[in-house]
């Protein structure tokens, strides 16, 4: 694929992978959300599903948290009903989007971007 005619902005585009932590999911869109080109960002949610029954109500708060991210050109949310792991969730994703778009910022639910001060 040629890379020149596989971006569709000039913004990459954001991949988020998240889990069990609502906390943590939280400060990191509000992070992202604060970035000078957040408006013109497409972000990418990818929610794994829980490996245990233990880590279902995190899961669920997480996704609770999902359906309503505003701040960005387009959200699109993926989760997955089963638990592929981090490693598979992240190949997954990121091919996924390259294959879309060309590039892709990756982010994980935590790390927090800080924009300039």
């Amino acid at each position: 694929m040629n890379q020149a005619t596989a971006h569709t902005s000039e913004t990459a585009p954001v991949a988020l992978f998240v889990y069990n932590r609502a906390d943590h999911a939280q400060a990191t869109l509000n992070a992202l959300r604060g970035n000078a080109l957040a408006s013109e960002t497409d972000l990418y949610v990818f929610s794994d599903g829980p490996k245990t029954d233990a880590d279902r109500a995190g899961v669920d708060a997480v996704r609770t948290l999902l359906g309503g991210i505003e701040g960005f050109r387009s959200v699109t949310v993926k989760a997955r009903p089963e638990n592929i792991g981090l490693a598979q969730s992240i190949i997954g994703g990121v091919t996924e989007i390259v294959e879309r778009h060309g590039r892709v910022i990756v982010i994980e639910d935590d790390l927090v971007t800080i924009g300039p001060r």
